[in-house]
């Protein structure tokens, strides 16, 4: 499989096609005729790897469930149905699979790699790559990969590839150390310099059968492999050289039809053409399906023939290759928007470089390519800020930044400025168009920064104008996407008497097939299953922990039907935490585990060090070098203000746990002031006395003030939980001072009020703590 550029998932579907030998359209059309079937299926177990399969292969039926699913979905699946066809066929044969200049790969294969070379090793699979330099990889420390650079050749097989070249004729003998050291055992260089001195008459024969027919000191080799490669086209028959150019102009890769549209030559004088340079071997046959296609020998090759051509007439070129592409494709447009875009840019034809690269960012966000996406899209508003401002140009670039949003907070997190920067433009274009409709998404977005930032006073706001919006229109999914604004924003703020009633709307307004299409268009989750482990994070502090789990059941099979990769991922991890709470340790890893396990898609990144930290709490152990390790990777990673502090507060209290209470003291002063005011408020202060507690010089006056400032915030929030554990540890700490009777009646009316949950471990605890104290 090679590379060109902008060829998302381009590569993998290549490799699919020779895989199931697919060599024209019949046998595509053959395939979609039969897709109901078992004709991409080894056995039973991978039925379900034939929908993504087939729209990898563009064969795929127009009323597919799969394409209903979220980008992120059928991105998912994509990459994991190819790697286990790959490794089901490697059980029947072993594979060899070739990957070239990886220095260009898109994003999605370059996942589908870094997920496959773990399968390596348990499978009979050699997988052999070729890259610049400048391309770098995660497998370097694997026992099972192998590096070969490729240097110049040494002396000696430079010699032997030069015997295969010249020959064995005495008077070529002198000649070869001249090209050795000239070339300084460069193959490319090697190859080119013997056809330059056969096309300029210094060597007469056949390959592999020369004479030199020149002295030696009548020879010159030019200094570098360009200046040859540029000398011997400069000596192309001028049609010839033409011909070349304009294939340079259509790319490394060159369909036969396109070149035919664009080279302003007829059908005999194009194939014969293309015959002198196939001879030349300036280019190759590359592909018969689904299109004739040539290519350039070597990237080296095609730069230099692109470089040759004059500036005008390169974007001639490319704008009628344009046309070439509108005309030829015109039922398959949208297949074809990378190329135009590309085309269109370097033709100068500025409208439709806009129009393209709006919908290639389009495509690639579909696909969940987000880093693609990104650059599509900021080259296209890169292009309008050039042009005249007009009501036109701001209204199409409002459109793109909409659409920006998203992929931009997939691959830079929600909190980082340039999101922020995006949406506060896109929100002085909406203002100055007047535009209610399109501002609702643009304060979402807002709105969603200043929430990951725990801008949480701002976020009100911002959700208030949301709801505002959304309650002057009809549209009940863009009311249900406002109260999704403010439930996560209350709650995080440990608010969950006020979230209920947001929570409890949302509920009522969900309708699964009316909204969950709208995730991708909001925070790439569904909403739905967002309100069902909010209700059982809020239920469990208000002190139901029994209707808490209900909750997350209920949100979990949700997030198992829709099939959404980040909803049932972050489903997962609301679930581990639910039951790492109820000190229900071994389905709190069984959750963990089941979230890890998905983290090889890459598009939820930011939740995997906060999931391996529950997971680790939920064993027991507590090692000081793994903590340090966790502390190191939740504090450099980009996450959400209410994920930080429920994560550092977890750290702090397990460092405890380890005998390190001044390291877990250290955590915690890593929060900023500010965070009582958050849902993990009144346990930084119960965590906080309890490290004062283990601290080598123990402050008992310090820690019950922690204690008490944690009872009273609790309670003032009605969040029962946490109430009862702040009491449990003033109620220790008295029992210890022989403060039994204060201990015993500050805890029981508090354990009195519960009605549910008593199989729970902080009422089991609380049960056997008053048992003593009785």
């Amino acid at each position: 499989v090679s590379y060109g550029k902008a060829t998302t998932f381009l590569p993998l579907a290549d490799l699919l096609r020779g895989y199931f030998k697919i060599e024209s359209r019949d046998d595509i059309r053959a395939i979609r005729a039969k897709a109901t079937g078992n004709l991409l299926t080894l056995d039973e177990g991978l039925k379900d790897t034939v929908a993504p399969v087939l729209w990898l292969l563009d064969a795929l039926p127009e009323d597919s469930e799969f394409l209903a699913s979220d980008p992120a979905g059928r991105r998912h699946r994509t990459l994991a149905a190819v790697k286990r066809v790959l490794l089901r066929e490697s059980q029947v044969q072993p594979l060899l699979l070739m990957f070239e200049d990886l220095h260009w790969v898109d994003a999605e294969t370059q996942g589908f790699l870094d997920s496959f070379v773990e399968s390596i090793p348990a499978a009979p699979i050699l997988l052999a790559v070729n890259y610049r330099p400048e391309y770098r990889h995660g497998w370097g420390s694997k026992t099972y990969y192998r590096q070969l650079r490729i240097d110049p050749l040494p002396p000696e097989s430079a010699s032997d590839l030069l015997e295969s070249l010249l020959g064995a004729e005495p008077s070529v003998a002198p000649l070869k150390p001249l090209l050795i050291g000239r070339t300084e055992g460069n193959p490319l260089f090697l190859e080119e310099s013997v056809r330059t001195l056969v096309e300029t008459g210094a060597l007469e024969g056949a390959r592999g059968a020369y004479r030199l027919v020149h002295g030696l000191q009548n020879i010159s080799v030019p200094p570098t492999v360009q200046s040859i490669l540029a000398s011997r086209i400069d000596r192309l028959a001028p049609e010839d050289k033409r011909l070349l150019q304009a294939a340079a102009v259509v790319g490394t890769d060159v369909p036969f039809a396109l070149l035919q549209a664009t080279a302003e030559l007829d059908d005999d004088k194009l194939h014969q053409g293309l015959a002198r340079l196939q001879a030349a071997e300036f280019v190759y046959e590359a592909r018969l399906f689904p299109e004739l296609e040539y290519s350039f020998k070597h990237a080296l090759t095609h730069e230099v023939a692109y470089g040759s051509v004059l500036q005008e007439r390169r974007q001639a070129l490319h704008a009628r290759i344009v046309e070439a592409i509108e005309r030829l494709y015109a039922e398959r447009i949208a297949e074809q928007a990378e190329l135009l875009a590309h085309h269109a840019l370097r033709g100068r034809v500025l409208a439709k470089a806009v129009k393209y690269l709006r919908l290639a960012g389009s495509r690639a966000a579909a696909r969940s390519a987000n880093p693609e996406a990104v650059g599509f899209f900021e080259q296209a508003l890169a292009l309008l800020d050039q042009s005249p401002q007009t009501p036109e140009t701001s209204s199409e670039a409002l459109d793109i930044r909409i659409a920006l949003g998203p992929a931009l907070i997939a691959i830079k997190g929600p909190p980082s400025p340039e999101v922020q920067q995006s949406y506060d433009r896109a929100l002085e274009l909406a203002n100055r168009l007047d535009d209610d409709s399109r501002r609702f998404p643009v304060l979402w977005g807002l709105w969603y920064v200043k929430y990951t930032r725990g801008e949480y006073p701002a976020a009100i706001v911002a959700g208030e104008q949301l709801l505002a919006a959304a309650q002057s229109g009809d549209d009940s999914g863009r009311l249900l996407e406002a109260h999704h604004s403010m439930w996560p924003t209350l709650a995080a703020m440990g608010r969950g008497k006020a979230a209920l009633p947001h929570l409890e709307r949302g509920l009522a307004l969900y309708d699964r097939e009316r909204h969950s299409g709208q995730a991708f268009l909001y925070a790439g989750h569904d909403a739905g299953a967002c309100c069902q482990w909010h209700l059982a994070m809020v239920r469990w502090a208000l002190g139901f922990p029994d209707a808490a789990l209900r909750h997350m059941k209920d949100g979990l099979r949700l997030a198992e039907d829709l099939g959404h990769p980040l909803t049932t991922a972050i489903a997962l991890w609301f679930a581990s935490w639910l039951h790492y709470q109820r000190g229900q340790s071994e389905e709190a890893t069984v959750f963990a585990e089941k979230m890890i396990a998905m983290a090889d898609t890459g598009i939820f990144a930011s939740w995997v060090d906060a999931t391996k930290l529950l997971r680790y709490a939920s064993t027991g152990k507590r090692e000081a070098k793994a903590l340090d390790e966790l502390r190191h990777r939740i504090e450099s990673r980009v996450i959400t203000a209410w994920r930080r502090m429920q994560s550092l507060c977890l750290l702090a209290e397990m460092f405890g746990e380890a005998g390190d209470p001044q390291q877990g003291r250290a955590v915690l002063a890593a929060l900023r002031s500010g965070d009582l005011a958050e849902f993990y408020g009144s346990e930084l202060l119960r965590i906080d006395g309890e490290l004062l507690l283990k601290s080598a010089a123990p402050d008992a006056e310090a820690a019950e003030r922690c204690f008490t400032s944690a009872i009273e915030l609790a309670r003032e929030r009605e969040a029962k939980s946490f109430e009862l554990r702040a009491a449990i540890s003033l109620a220790r700490l008295w029992q210890r001072q022989g403060k039994g009777a204060e201990a015993y009646r500050a805890l029981s009316g508090l354990y009195g009020w519960f009605t549910e949950g008593f199989d729970t471990a902080d009422l089991r605890c609380a049960r056997a703590l008053l048992k003593e104290l009785s």
